[in-house]
């Protein structure tokens, strides 16, 4: 069994682009474990956000919207009730704010009461599931028309979180 791997010639097929974007991705992922900047931190999340949705495709509304309906839950369960169960701390935010990894997005809030607002990667890529179905199956169904409110609701929703985040200088 062993032959056949040994008898495989290795080859590396590695253009320009690759080594450049190899290179630069090590190269932000070293300045970032060394300095911890949450500029950093948040390209890096982005650009996992942007990975998870080219990688992964779903093919049924009835899932795309199952989905956004159970993290809605799950999302409002875990902030706002779980305090009750733990002793007044959010566990989604003790989570949250005790990870120093690239796994939330941070918006400063230039209070004094808290250094960073927080967006957890799974507000973004569940309802980007969602908007990328849509905009294959858009063109077939609706004439783009629910694309486009998918689009604009998702937008109105994260600018409506992200200024409340701000304003209230809670995360």
């Amino acid at each position: 069994p062993h032959s056949w791997f040994l008898k495989q010639k290795l080859k590396f097929d590695i253009s320009i682009d690759d080594l450049i974007s190899y290179t630069s991705s090590a190269l932000m992922c070293l300045i970032w474990y060394f300095t911890w900047n949450w500029i950093l931190s948040n390209i890096m999340g982005i650009c996992f956000v942007f990975w998870t949705l080219r990688t992964i495709k779903l093919n049924n509304l009835k899932v795309s919207v199952l989905m956004l309906s159970l993290l809605f839950i799950y999302d409002v369960f875990w902030v706002f009730f779980s305090p009750v169960l733990f002793k007044g701390n959010s566990v989604m935010v003790v989570v949250a704010t005790s990870l120093d990894l690239p796994v939330k997005i941070m918006f400063p809030t230039f209070t004094k009461f808290e250094p960073c607002s927080l967006l957890g990667l799974g507000d973004m890529v569940v309802p980007g599931f969602h908007i990328m179905l849509v905009s294959r199956f858009g063109d077939k169904i609706w004439n783009q028309t629910y694309y486009h409110l998918s689009i604009l609701a998702y937008s109105i929703s994260l600018l409506m979180c992200v200024s409340v985040l701000i304003f209230t200088g809670s995360g």
